[in-house]
């Protein structure tokens, strides 16, 4: 029942005054509780957390405003559960607090293991007070609190006690034993009564009580005239508008962090009166003090300097020291001035968890106050107040920043959690994760118990009804897995056969996860908040529990599995010629890893081989019948690779731009030891199942956006901006190549003929590529307009994720989608998510993605440098072969071939010296460096012969590690001689199992094919009568030679590329 009643707002009018306005306001009964305790039936939300009964806790905590902005660190803690946030409260908190004391709550109480909940207090008949004429707001608010707190105790008939946390010294006085079963009470008093024992509660509550003594936290601050008071929200907003302002986020240069950050401008122009300004895509904030305050990542307002304050930005490499990170004597070398502008606002603070240490200087200082520093260069050093300062000094741990002060040199923050000792792998990868806001908590006791079972007391079984339901295409279907070695969450499988009328079956087969993970079941919610599996160097963290990921879900060869199948049918050129989508049963032959798979494709693995290498044909007992089996797999795995080349080729018609990156692949042992380092050696296998995923994935994305135009979610890739390309053009320009960018099309026909004799050098072009792209990203169908919706890397009007839902959320969401369009019984359309809410998931997808990628290439530099470390300097692993690729003004940026390793050489130090031979080792003398197009010229002063150093040239550097007590070990390269051991790497027709299939190689292919269809056409016209020929002939007859197959292929070597996607007719 719904009660009308009216509500008092205070809306803002302007900066400095309000207007009251009296709102219509609804209460209603049937709020549910969300408790497990309750008596009184209440509808509960299907799979949200709920409040525990009373066998598992004595009491409910419902903490006010001034404990959840004061101590809402605590209320994170694990071991405090059941946490009643109120809506009031919650409101309030977003307007006083900002949103990451707002986000931060959400996230308490989306996580099932802490049992808490919102509840919507103000719209609830018995918890909603009216305010009186005259009342204090404060005190109308603390009402509303207090009678939450009343009839949730008696909702649950006075089973469980309500403890309502306040800092208010007033209310703590007049309410603390007001009501029997109610407790009002501090934080203070509740963890020292309730959490006795939890250390890590009490040192929160000591580093975050020394935050109110602001006097003494900004010691120094009379001093600090570098910074300067934000403008006025009004003004803001008012210079935004007239392009006078502009805002974006602000990116500080890792490299020189106290000089150097950035914010790329959005759309619009740039107020000036120079034309030039017109265009300016990036601005540089130059210095501490024009950055005023700002921290990476903050939401900032930037006004543009006049054109005579611009500064150039630096094009030097720089060392780091321990004691660089705050240093300000750097300067620019270069004479191109950019957009320089100064902070003059900050619209939202980019307030997070940040990993610090205490420095040596800090140590022996009796003070409470330390100026830690934090593990990310781009951040400065925050002051902060601790009693612990002797047992952090050699510890990893978490800080955040509460304010920074406009009189301060140094933000204020406050101790959270240590996490351990510095240097220990747990303690480093924890340091990783948290610096990259990702959570491992383990799955909760509700998420197991939601879990199948399959033991061998209870072996999980398919249930006849599902069985009946799908299509079954275990014995009629070769379906196999290609996968990395050691991979156990296998999402997807293949199978291709040929058809009785001549064409071509491809299936792709991908995990059935939504079989077994309901919409918002605890595990769904989970997996949501996560995302994503997180990959790093020595281990993964699954989003599934492992009984999914690693068992039931995963499609481990032998087993029976349920599966969500893409089945095409194909003509032998390649050209689709009909779809099917479904759910299916399928029990995978084989699972292969992808060298396996190559060397058995190539005839490089005989049947001896295969047989160490393959488990399953070891089962075969019958030689014979193994001998049989080992020859149809490794001609499925040839169809396989034809099929993927002509599906790559049509791709590539359409301007699809084959990139590439440097992978580095650590090799371990069982005790997670670091064996060996290389670069990962691609095989065109890897292409193969890369291609077949594309195609799967592409043709979901046209059913799903088809079915549901408004609310599917896709993944885009815009076009690079062109800047990006300026080093890939001046490289190829030093081999003599011209690079066209325009467009995807032109940029991937001008990577195919910017082919050197050194396939490192081809390597090189393709990595510039890779590095000039955007980044892709997920959206809902319903935010973008469609011409929007393309993915340039991939040249496809739509594509999207359907290919492992084992390992990425969004995968799960499109499944659910696919289902729903194809109208699977189990799939409820209601379930779907709207564009608004789809949106903001994609938000948060493409936020954890990009976390998990940057603490997976940070977990894989850290062992890089375990492994560095573990070999002496002289060490031949350590002084290697490194192709120069691009200068810079005091050194060069190298490729080590090797260990596909990038990084940057120096040849002239921080004293003006420049490198130079002195016998067999390198030496600094003094000289100059001059840069001339493709070669930067040593000319030394001792009279020594200059010398040259060209673009694609090989030199010897020396992989040094630089340990560090307050960063992360990295990698330090320095030259032992200009001369190298070889020229250059040739490219062979075949390097490490990989399979250069170049256009020609392709027209040959589908050309043998073809050959293969005349073939068996004039067969089978051998046996058709002389009568009948006549009719034929008309029907399947030569046709002009313009349009035959041989001349499409021979317009195809042209480099004339179409696709004729008619009839095709034979000679």
């Amino acid at each position: 029942m719904l009660i009308k009643t009216e509500k008092l707002v205070h809306i803002k009018k302007n900066s400095r005054n309000f207007i009251n306005v009296v709102r219509e306001h609804y209460l209603r009964d049937d709020i549910p509780c969300k408790s497990s305790a309750c008596y009184q039936n209440c509808v509960q939300p299907k799979g949200l957390p709920l409040l525990t009964d009373e066998q598992k806790t004595t009491h409910y905590v419902i903490p006010d405003i001034t404990c959840c902005r004061k101590y809402l660190e605590i209320l994170e803690l694990k071991e405090l559960t059941n946490i009643i946030f109120l809506q009031s409260v919650v409101q309030q908190i977003k307007k006083k607090a900002g949103k990451r004391v707002s986000k931060n709550i959400t996230g308490i109480h989306k996580n099932p293991l802490k049992s808490s909940i919102v509840f919507d207090n103000e719209f609830h008949q018995s918890c909603y007070v009216q305010r009186k004429e005259g009342q204090d707001l404060d005190e109308w608010f603390w009402k509303n609190v207090y009678s939450t707190a009343q009839w949730f105790h008696q909702h649950l008939q006075q089973k469980i006690s309500i403890i309502i946390l306040t800092e208010c010294e007033e209310v703590l006085k007049n309410y603390g034993s007001e009501t029997p079963g109610i407790f009002v009470m501090s934080m203070t008093d509740y963890i020292n009564g309730f959490w006795p024992d939890l250390n890590e509660a009490k040192d929160l509550m000591e580093s975050l009580s020394s935050i109110n003594d602001v006097e003494e936290l900004n010691i120094g601050a009379s001093i600090c005239k570098e910074f300067h008071e934000y403008f006025p929200n009004q003004v803001l907003e008012a210079g935004i508008k007239s392009g006078r302002f502009f805002a974006n986020y602000l990116k500080v240069n890792k490299h020189r962090p106290m000089m150097e950050a950035f914010i790329q401008k959005g759309d619009g122009k740039i107020s000036s009166s120079s034309t030039s300004t017109n265009n300016i895509s990036q601005v540089l904030i130059h210095g501490t003090a024009a950055r005023n305050r700002a921290v990476d990542g903050d939401s900032v307002v930037v006004e543009l300097l006049p054109e005579s304050q611009w500064k150039s930005r630096s094009t030097s490499i720089h060392q780091h020291s321990e004691s660089n990170s705050s240093s300000t004597n750097q300067h620019n070398d270069s004479d191109d001035k950019m957009a320089t502008g100064r902070v003059v606002g900050v619209l939202q603070r980019n307030l997070r968890d940040y990993v610090v240490s205490i420095p040596e200087e800090e140590i022996n200082s009796r003070s409470s106050k330390v100026l830690v520093v934090p593990w990310d260069r781009k951040i400065p050093k925050i002051r902060i107040t601790t009693r612990q300062k002797d047992r952090l000094t050699t510890e990893r741990f978490v800080v955040r920043i509460d304010s920074w002060d406009v009189g301060s040199l140094y933000p204020n923050g406050h101790f959270v959690k240590s996490l351990g000792p510095a240097g220990n792998v747990e303690t480093e990868i924890a340091s990783i994760l948290m610096e990259h806001g990702l959570s491992v908590i383990p799955f909760s006791e509700g998420i197991l118990k939601e879990m199948p079972v399959n033991t061998k007391v209870n072996e999980w079984k398919m249930c006849d009804g599902e069985i009946q339901r799908r299509k079954d295409l275990r014995e009629s279907h070769l379906i196999f897995s290609i996968d990395p070695k050691g991979c156990e969450d296998v999402d997807d499988t293949l199978s291709v056969r040929k058809l009785a009328n001549g064409n071509w079956e491809l299936g792709v087969h991908i995990a059935d996860v939504t079989y077994f993970v309901q919409p918002n079941s605890l595990t769904d919610l989970q997996a949501r908040s996560k995302t994503t599996t997180v990959y790093l160097a020595d281990r993964r963290y699954d989003m599934l529990p492992a009984i999914l990921s690693s068992d039931l879900c995963s499609l481990i060869s032998e087993q029976d599995r349920y599966a969500v199948s893409v089945i095409w049918e194909l003509n032998p050129i390649g050209d689709v010629i009909n779809v099917w989508y479904g759910r299916t049963i399928i029990c995978s032959k084989y699972k292969l890893f992808y060298e396996a798979a190559q060397q058995i494709a190539t005839g490089e693995m005989d049947f001896k081989e295969a047989l160490e290498n393959v488990p399953e044909l070891q089962k075969v007992q019958d030689e014979k019948k193994c001998r049989q089996q080992f020859e149809e797999m490794k001609q499925a795995i040839q169809h396989l690779m034809l099929m993927a080349r002509q599906i790559k080729f049509k791709r590539s018609q359409l301007g699809a731009i084959d990139l590439q990156s440097s992978e580095v692949q650590l090799e371990m042992n069982e005790a997670k030891d670091i064996k060996g380092l290389a670069a990962k050696q691609p095989l065109e296998v890897h292409e193969t199942i890369a291609e077949c995923m594309i195609f799967a994935n592409h043709w979901v994305a046209k059913k799903i956006k088809e079915s549901f135009p408004s609310k599917s979610i896709l993944r885009r890739h815009p076009p690079p901006n062109q800047e990006f390309f300026s080093t890939l053009k001046e490289c190829a320009q030093a081999k003599g190549f011209t690079v066209n960018t325009c467009t995807n099309h032109l940029l991937a026909d001008s990577l195919n003929r910017c082919t050197d004799e050194d396939s490192n050098t081809n390597k090189i072009f393709r990595m510039l590529g890779t590095q000039a792209m955007m980044v892709a990203s997920y959206f809902s169908t319903g935010s973008l307009k469609e011409e929007l919706f393309s993915h340039y890397g991939l040249a496809l009007d739509s594509y999207t994720h359907f290919t492992s839902p084992i390992r990425r959320y969004a995968d799960v969401l499109v499944h659910r989608l696919l289902l729903a369009s194809i109208g699977d019984e189990l799939t409820n359309q209601s379930e779907l998510l709207n564009n608004k809410d789809l949106q903001e998931l994609c938000e948060h997808i493409n936020v954890k993605h990009r976390e998990a990628d940057q603490a997976q290439k940070e977990s894989l530099d850290f062992f890089q440098a375990m492994y560095f470390k573990e070999h002496s300097e002289d060490d031949e692993i350590c002084v290697v072969d490194a192709l120069v690729y691009q200068f810079k003004s005091n050194g060069v940026l190298v490729f080590i071939p090797k260990f596909g390793i990038k990084g940057a050489v120096p040849l002239r130090d921080n004293e003006g010296n420049i490198a130079c031979h002195c016998g067999d080792k390198i030496k600094y003398v003094s000289g100059s460096m001059i840069t001339e197009g493709a070669e930067i010229v040593l000319k030394y002063s001792n009279g020594k012969k200059d010398h040259i150093v060209n673009i694609f040239t090989y030199i010897k550097v020396r992989i040094k590690v630089i340990s560090s007590t307050m960063h992360a070990d990295r990698l330090q390269f320095e030259m032992t001689s200009f001369h190298s051991n070889i020229t250059m790497t040739t490219n062979e027709h075949t390097n490490g199992g990989k399979l250069n299939v170049t256009k020609s190689d392709l027209i040959k292919d589908v050309k043998n094919t073809e050959s293969e269809m005349l073939n068996r056409k004039e067969e089978n016209e051998k046996e058709v009568s002389k009568r009948e020929k006549s009719s034929l002939k008309k029907k399947y007859g030569q046709t002009h030679s313009s349009v035959s197959m041989y001349e499409m292929f021979r317009s195809f070597k042209m480099d004339s590329l179409t696709v004729d996607r008619g009839k095709a007719t034979h000679k």
